[in-house]
């Protein structure tokens, strides 16, 4: 699963959760205490993989852009040597 549905189903679940339990329709709030802390949790670690996921992305980018950066300048010394 990619991180952007991962971080949009975690927030969800949590927005669910918080409002079943707010509701006070289907027990008391304590009853969804545990669920809410993990529905957290997840949403914490999703949050997580998402910057990571962006992280690698723009670690990609840079070396590219270095890349291309070198060869320009390859290009450049062969030229004016």
């Amino acid at each position: 699963m990619n991180s952007h549905k991962r971080l949009a189903d975690a927030k969800a679940k949590l927005d669910g959760l918080l409002t079943i339990a707010n509701s006070g329709y289907a027990g008391s709030f304590s009853r969804y205490r545990q669920q809410i802390a993990d529905a957290k949790e997840e949403l914490f670690k999703a949050r997580v993989a998402m910057l990571d996921s962006q992280i690698a992305e723009f670690t990609r980018i840079k070396a590219g852009i270095i890349r291309e950066r070198e060869k320009e300048m390859e290009v450049y010394n062969a030229v004016t040597n």
